[in-house]
């Protein structure tokens, strides 16, 4: 079984990880991609962007920056699906084995693989590298043998899957949405 899962645009910057290892699954093709959005001036970061100027700023510092601090996924985002977990309670063995983050920049991460941070979305409209075409393979892939997938992540990420999933449907606002995503998160980790 699998819970898949999208990354947050928010981060947690307070424990990084002195160690190098483990890293996603797809680092080689990351390095790949991440340099072509590194090169960006500033002012091409605000044109791809669409942020003020002071957001635009830290997007930018964070991508020059990229890969000089390292972080637990699970730990470094800091959206409302994450904001939900308790860490602190969860069998991490199992959750490492159990729980994956589809992205843009690393393909598949589990939850204590180190990562830096860096703003690269599927969505993102650019035409700097064609994402979607780089990860469909791949991901899809990754999932080919699971005998259950469950889903809890929005399309932009889940549309890699050519299978079968289990995907929860919640009502209300984006912020509601992703805040319920986190609660079935939790509620299916601790009924492991």
């Amino acid at each position: 079984m699998k819970i898949i899962l999208g990354p947050a645009k928010t981060f947690n910057l307070e424990n990084p990880i002195n160690e190098s290892v483990p890293r996603p699954k797809y680092i080689l093709t990351a390095k790949e991609i991440f340099p072509k959005f590194k090169a960006l001036s500033l002012k091409e970061h605000k044109e791809l962007y669409k942020l003020s100027d002071k957001k635009t700023q830290e997007v930018y510092d964070m991508h020059q920056t990229h890969g000089q601090k390292l972080y637990y996924a699970i730990e470094m985002y800091a959206g409302q699906v994450f904001k939900q977990l308790k860490l602190e309670e969860y069998d991490k063995e199992w959750l490492n084995e159990h729980v994956v983050i589809i992205d843009a920049l690393y393909g598949i991460i589990k939850p204590f693989d180190l990562v830096a941070p860096y703003r690269i979305y599927f969505d993102l409209k650019q035409d700097i590298v064609d994402l979607k075409e780089k990860w469909a393979d791949k991901i899809n892939d990754y999932f080919k043998n699971e005998d259950e997938i469950i889903n809890l992540a929005s399309k932009e990420y889940s549309q890699f899957i050519k299978r079968d999933m289990t995907t929860f449907e919640f009502p209300g606002s984006t912020m509601a949405l992703k805040k319920a995503r986190g609660q079935k998160l939790h509620e299916l980790i601790k009924k492991k």
